[in-house]
């Protein structure tokens, strides 16, 4: 067993990390491997496998029909609920390809139980066919609350949220 000593403090070189854990100094002149500072989790994404129509003028829920990830199995039925002990600051991001010929005016919803969180507007001349917009946050979260996204348009009779539109999030450390 190899012991050196490095900023004052022991180091036993034998020693070997498991994947969660960080060197850390345990005292003023020791050190150890303890656990790591954490993983972003829970964690979800998800995206559109198929295109999904919205009408003109009303606030309609993008329904989310492919999971890439979901750790903590909390994102169902198009709505992500923290779970239960797991409140804290949590980042989200969406992006929505929306195609549309004459759309003018287009809104993105995060929203939670208590109503939006965040709002992304955009505004067009009505020429173009496709818009890809996003819109992230970070929010302070408690467990249970829940997210969901909404898009809401104007100009066009119809448009269409395309499949490479996602959303995601996952807890800060």
């Amino acid at each position: 067993m190899a012991i050196t000593t490095l900023n004052n403090r022991s180091i036993n070189r034998s020693d070997t990390a498991s994947a969660d854990q960080v060197w850390t100094a345990t005292s003023a002149t020791a050190s150890d491997f303890q656990a790591g500072g954490g993983v972003n989790t829970p964690s979800f994404s998800v995206t559109l496998a198929s295109a999904q129509s919205i009408s003109s003028q009303t606030t309609t829920a993008v329904t989310w029909d492919t999971e890439a990830i979901d750790t903590d199995s909390a994102f169902a039925s198009n709505i992500f609920t923290i779970p239960a002990g797991e409140g804290g600051k949590y980042f989200f991001g969406v992006n929505l390809n929306i195609v549309s010929a004459n759309m003018t005016q287009a809104q993105i919803f995060l929203q939670s139980q208590d109503g939006t969180i965040k709002k992304q507007m955009f505004i067009t001349d009505g020429t173009q066919d496709n818009h890809s917009e996003s819109l992230t946050a970070v929010i302070d979260a408690s467990a249970a609350d829940t997210y969901g996204v909404y898009l809401w348009v104007s100009g066009a009779a119809t448009v269409t949220a395309g499949t490479e539109s996602s959303f995601h999030g996952f807890k800060l450390i």
